[in-house]
């Protein structure tokens, strides 16, 4: 004999509703244009302007926001607007970038977040003496011969390079 089983209802109409759910259909595509603008972003601007603008974001109909180094780099990027909006609605179609806003306040903000590259050091020219190898291969001495005792060693070289340098 059966059991008799309770009938089971979807818990869709518990679930809340959703705040974000008018909005988020815009969200995808300016983010798919700002990503597209980013990676030409220097053939559109030039050398200059790239190396002192950074891309905030696109919002509402195509409005396209740029934070630039100072008021003096802001003046002139505004003073090419409609040069640089021809560029990209050129490559990507018409009205694709409607209008662009420069902001200068939030370019510091934006530029504390970027990882600074450091340049390579040439570790290769630096010669260490005989008693800090004596050293390191001091410290050394409980590991295993192995590619991990290497690799360690090369580490501790290269930091004793960079001490030299530095």
């Amino acid at each position: 004999m059966e059991e008799e089983r309770e009938p089971r209802y979807s818990q869709f109409k518990r679930t809340p509703e959703n705040p974000f759910r008018d909005i988020m259909p815009g969200w995808y595509p300016n983010t798919k244009k700002l990503y597209v603008i980013i990676k030409e972003w220097k053939s559109y601007v030039g050398e200059f302007f790239y190396n002192n603008s950074l891309l905030l974001g696109i919002y509402k109909e195509g409005i396209l926001s740029v934070a630039c180094k100072d008021s003096v780099i802001s003046y002139e990027m505004n003073l090419n607007k409609q040069t640089i909006i021809d560029r990209i609605n050129a490559k990507h179609g018409q009205d694709y970038i409607v209008d662009i806003t420069f902001n200068n306040a939030r370019y510091t903000k934006k530029k504390i977040n970027q990882k600074k590259e450091k340049p390579k050091q040439d570790y290769d020219k630096v010669e260490l003496s005989a008693e800090k190898l004596a050293e390191i291969e001091e410290a050394l001495k409980e590991f295993e011969e192995g590619p991990l005792k290497e690799k360690i060693r090369l580490i501790k070289i290269d930091f004793a390079k960079s001490e030299i340098i530095n």
